[in-house]
């Protein structure tokens, strides 16, 4: 299982936390070893992230991409998705990040934000020179819909019991 199918499972762990304090303690320590596989998958993302900036050829289109993605008009998205996909999670390397619970949401939340980021930029730059204006408009309705549709499936599967 990735990191993208997992950390589902770690905001429904959260929730299970929240709600019945009297498993707390047992909740943590699975909250603690969930969050060890969320440092080595930050770790394998780091090395392959660094893999591709060194192995980017001059001049080319992947060059420019990338470089639209840090600094273009979402770059507050790709940072964003960077620090919480890579960086953040290398501090559950240490004993006392592990148990706070506000740091594994942050990094589940940055994560699952990732499908909405490459969806976002997606809509940047068109292929007809008639619609090359930047378009503003996507960016609070998607993210919006796609919070309310998370929230939806999760309270769904909470009322029907669905076991995922």
């Amino acid at each position: 299982m990735n990191a993208q199918g997992y950390t589902p499972l770690l905001l429904i762990l959260l929730s299970i936390i929240g709600l019945f304090d009297k498993h707390r303690s047992a909740c943590l320590q699975m909250l603690s070893i969930m969050n060890i596989l969320l440092a080595i998958t930050g770790s394998i993302w780091m090395v392959n992230f660094v893999i591709e900036l060194i192995s980017l050829p001059d001049d080319s289109i992947e060059q420019y991409a990338l470089l639209n993605r840090m600094s273009g008009p979402y770059w507050w998205a790709f940072w964003l998705n960077t620090t919480g996909t890579l960086l953040i999670p290398q501090l559950f390397w240490l004993e006392k990040y592990r148990k706070r619970i506000w740091l594994s949401v942050i990094v589940a939340l940055a994560f699952q934000s990732e499908r909405l980021f490459i969806f976002l930029t997606s809509f940047l730059r068109d292929y007809l020179p008639s619609s090359w204006a930047m378009s503003y408009g996507y960016s609070f309705g998607y993210f919006a819909v796609y919070v309310a549709l998370v929230i939806l499936i999760y309270l769904l599967k909470e009322r029907f019991k669905i076991a995922l």
